[in-house]
Formats: C-alpha cells, structure tokens, sequence
C-alpha cells in the first residue's frame, strides 16, 4: 500500500499545529504587561464550542485588539472562519489546475467540492457583513440569519467530504483535512452565536 497519503496528511497537521502553536506563543508575548481579561474571557468563552481548544488557538491572537464581549469574540471566530475558508477553497482550487496524478473519483469529487467550498465562502461572508451591522432593534432577525448561515456552511462542508465516499488518494487525505478543520472552525463560531443569541433573549442588551 502507498503509504504517501497518510505521510502528508500527518505533515499537513503537523504544520497546521505548529502555526496554531505559534500564534499562541505571540499572542502571549504581545500580552505581556497588559490585562489578562480578554485572555480568560476567550478561554472561558470557548468552553461552550465543540472544540474549546481549537477556540483558544485561533482566538488567542485577537487578544491584544478585543475587548472583552461576546460580541467582539463572535466578530473574531467569524472571520478566522472567513479566512480559512477562502485559504481551503483557493487551495483545491489550485491543485484542480494544477493537473494532479489523482483518480478519475477524485477528479469528479473535487470538482463538485470546490463549488461546496465557494458556497461556504459565500455564506460565512454573508454572516459576516450581518454581525457587522448587528443592531439591537434588529439583533433577534439578523442573529437568526446569522445562525442559517452558518448552519449551511458546515451542511457544504460535510457535502464536500460526502463527494470523496468512493474515492481514495492523496487528494482526498489532503480534503478531509482541511475541511474538517475549517468545519471545527465554523462550528465553533455557530455555538459563539449561539451563546451571543442567548445572552440577548429576555429583552437584554448584549452589545
């Protein structure tokens, strides 16, 4: 059996772990002498996710620009979803034109994947611009739509990894990687709305 997939898929993690790792190492070295407030309120903020440990990683960098409100920590999630989407859909993109050795399953599956990846692209921007203009006159609709958004992208994303079922190859070790990634990411931002959309039942402000 041709070990070379698996090989690169522990390279790829491996690197994405180390470039999580180093953002928390400059994260804390940024936060030297200042408050630890927006530290402790990402770490005990991300205990509502799915994946609080993945929260704090890619949450821990914003510290030094966010203050401590759910609202500016779900703008924060929001857009590493944002721009991880865009990273994964641009990179399947480039391995399609570059004309891999891979099967005739995962030439189709990639194809059909990477219009699942721009639909996600899309959507996440979509919530994005919404949590931008969030109001509190209008905080129950806009969090609702917010929320459908979201939800779809991770439908997209789960779409993308169903279109490699058949199919075997480096392609699809590289794919189920970063898409369940970038699923874990969206997730985590969805259940930061979610938490933000409770904080604002009962007539409360949460902004």
């Amino acid at each position: 059996m041709d070990s070379r997939p698996a090989i690169s898929s522990i390279i790829l993690l491996s690197a994405i772990m180390a470039l999580a790792t180093a953002n928390y190492v400059n994260a804390q070295q940024q936060q030297q002498g200042n408050s630890t407030d927006v530290t402790e309120f990402i770490r005990s903020s991300c205990k509502v996710t799915r994946y609080p440990q993945l929260c704090v990683l890619s949450l821990y960098p914003y510290a030094g620009s966010l203050e401590p409100r759910l609202s500016d920590l779900v703008k924060a999630a929001m857009n590493v979803s944002l721009g991880s989407a865009r990273n994964v859909s641009n990179w399947a993109t480039a391995l399609k034109k570059g004309k891999p050795n891979i099967t005739e399953e995962e030439s189709t599956a990639l194809d059909d994947c990477i219009d699942d990846l721009e639909y996600t692209t899309e959507q996440i921007q979509q919530s994005v611009t919404e949590i931008e203009q969030l109001k509190n006159i209008t905080f129950k609709s806009q969090i609702t739509d917010i929320q459908t958004y979201l939800s779809a992208a991770l439908t997209n994303e789960d779409s993308c990894l169903d279109r490699f079922a058949n199919a075997a190859g480096y392609a699809k070790a590289y794919v189920t990687i970063l898409v369940q990634i970038e699923s874990q990411l969206i997730s985590n931002a969805l259940a930061l709305v979610n938490a933000l959309a409770a904080k604002g039942g009962g007539g409360t402000s949460p902004l």
